[in-house]
Parts: structure tokens; C-alpha cells; sequence
């Protein structure tokens, strides 16, 4: 989004740092106990697989340990991945 890659080319970069400052504002006055999750991939690192599949089982994974470090606390959650 922000590289203004694919769709992203046609806004101006100042649209898209705006539509990022707006959606974390979005996030931060949201319920406190929403967690959001986040992974950099470098493309050469995890070449030749798809680096976007490397994204995903990345977030899966930290999602899956925080559930599991919340049920050790007796906090038994179910979670959503949403994208």
C-alpha cells in the first residue's frame, strides 16, 4: 500500500500515508482486548516459495501463541483471522 504497488499506484503517496494513519486510528479506538498481528517478508529470504503463503502461516503461527499463552492465564479464547 504504501510502495504504491498494483492498485495502490494511483492515489498520491500523501492518499495512502492518510489511509494508514486513518486505519490505525480506526484500530486504536477500537474494543482494547482486539490485537492485530503483522509480518515482513523478504522475497529474496523465502525464494522460491510464495512469499505470501510465508505471510500467512507467519501470522497463524504468532495468532495460535497468543491464544495459547492467553489459555495458560485461563483465559480460554477462540479466535478470527480476518484479511
Amino acid at each position: 500500500m504504501l510502495s504504491g504497488r498494483r492498485r495502490w499506484r494511483s492515489y498520491p503517496k500523501s492518499d495512502r500515508e492518510q489511509a494508514i494513519k486513518d486505519i490505525l486510528e480506526v484500530f486504536l479506538k477500537s474494543h482494547p482486548s482486539n490485537r492485530l498481528f503483522a509480518s515482513v517478508i523478504k522475497k529474496v529470504v523465502v525464494s522460491p516459495r510464495d512469499p505470501v503463503e510465508v505471510a500467512f502461516e507467519q501470522l497463524a503461527s504468532r495468532f495460535d501463541y497468543y491464544l495459547v499463552r492467553l489459555h495458560k492465564k485461563g483465559d480460554t479464547q477462540r479466535g478470527i483471522i480476518s484479511s
